[in-house]
């Protein structure tokens, strides 16, 4: 997508992590401002950027005088020859140990102890995703899960939760299925799996494996909540979930605590920004305690995922409300940049999210393309914290430092 070149310049402070307040202090003083086209707006909103920046933008641009020509907004590079001197590659970076996993199960009644092997513990890949997501955020190489993706938005809001904002819950033929409103969440809320990294926060380890919403559920009285789950959680089709290849059951909470978990009152679960109901993190614990873990997925017609999760006889009556019910039907658009992937759509009286598939042929790779890239990977990334993130200077491709062995825990909700 082109841009003028104010906007670009903006863009990278944004996808750096600079603060709120030093952006709209750049605006201020830039004297290229350049009015902003809708797509425009839709690009910055999909990155994170705060209405107070994109109303300055908007409102700087309607004061200009002589509008720049416009640039492309930066992407990985893939030179043809490189000058002196040569560019670090990803072997010259020092071997980042893998990273400790937390500690596997020490199962429950409901779990066995069978382990399993197969190919699917070879690292998945991420080809298929890169051109789409790229330009909303960073692959980073992290130890244990190889290239994960990392949205903007979590870098320009340190308190940003998968499967919370921008998005809502929709009881459809594949259980419920969470529609993100990201131009980007047809890919990282039905694919792969999400982690939170001890120093740089929530990033997405790819798979190809399709789902409604790759989260676990727990119900509590007036209350549901829901966490991503980790690479960690695998589901296979006629087996189950295993947590470290180890068989789990039903039961099994996947190690995950209270600050996982997005709880609102069972009520608000199908409004339109469930987000606006998260308790406060103080309430969560005390939630949490008193709830009963559902990780009810079962296995459709042509193995399709289906997410049961929540009786929607509960939150029917909870909510005093038919629950309407969605199709999913599957498109196949160009998954290139800049795109809405995901839609919802009425189709007669039926409502229709248009899901796309993955293409037979993936695209380049980040790691091929990191070893032929200008940009240098970081190795030096400290703990994502509000201090501390706006300091992050932001590289398509990184190293994470490594973590620790236990299982580090996303901020509390205010």
């Amino acid at each position: 997508m082109k841009v003028s070149p104010a906007l670009a310049e903006v863009i990278k402070l944004v996808q750096a992590g600079v603060s709120e307040e030093v952006i709209l202090a750049y605006v201020a003083n830039s004297p290229n401002a350049t009015a902003l086209t809708a797509e425009e707006i839709l690009y910055l909103n999909d990155l994170g950027v705060s209405a107070k920046v994109m109303a300055a933008l908007v409102h700087s641009g309607n004061n200009r005088t002589n509008p720049a020509p416009a640039v492309a907004v930066q992407q990985p590079s893939v030179p043809t020859a490189v000058t002196t001197p040569p560019p670090p590659v990803a072997q010259s970076i020092p071997v980042v140990t893998n990273i400790a996993p937390v500690n596997p199960p020490t199962e429950s009644a409901t779990a066995t102890t069978t382990y399993i092997t197969s190919a699917s513990s070879t690292a998945p890949s991420v080809n298929y995703f890169y051109d789409s997501l790229s330009p909303y955020g960073s692959w980073i190489e992290i130890a244990g899960y190889g290239w994960c993706w990392q949205p903007t938005v979590a870098v320009v809001d340190v308190g940003w939760r998968p499967y919370c904002d921008r998005g809502r819950w929709l009881y459809s033929d594949c259980g419920w299925y969470w529609l993100s409103d990201y131009s980007w969440g047809w890919a990282p809320f039905h694919y792969g799996r999400w982690h939170h990294h001890a120093h740089i926060g929530w990033v997405w380890a790819p798979d190809t494996c399709w789902g409604p919403a790759w989260v676990s559920w727990r119900v509590a009285g007036d209350y549901c909540g829901w966490a991503p789950l980790p690479p960690e959680a695998c589901y296979r089709p006629g087996f189950g979930f295993t947590y470290f290849n180890a068989h789990v059951g039903f039961s099994f909470d996947f190690g995950l605590s209270h600050h996982y978990y997005n709880f609102i009152p069972v009520h608000r679960f199908c409004d339109y920004y469930p987000s606006r109901y998260v308790v406060s993190s103080a309430r969560a614990q005390n939630v949490y305690k008193d709830s009963t873990v559902i990780n009810n997925y079962i296995v459709g017609n042509n193995n399709t995922i289906i997410n049961q999760g929540i009786n929607v006889r509960h939150v029917a009556a909870a909510t005093g409300t038919e629950i309407r019910h969605v199709q999913i039907r599957d498109h196949s658009p160009s998954l290139g940049r800049g795109a809405k992937l995901e839609t919802l759509e009425k189709q007669g009286s039926q409502l229709v999210v248009n899901r796309p598939q993955l293409p037979k042929q993936p695209s380049t790779a980040p790691m091929l393309l990191a070893k032929n890239s200008v940009h240098s990977l970081r190795t030096d990334l400290g703990p994502a914290s509000p201090s501390t993130s706006s300091a992050l200077s932001r590289t398509e491709f990184q190293k994470a430092a490594p973590e620790s062995a236990s299982r580090t825990e996303p901020g509390s909700h205010n």
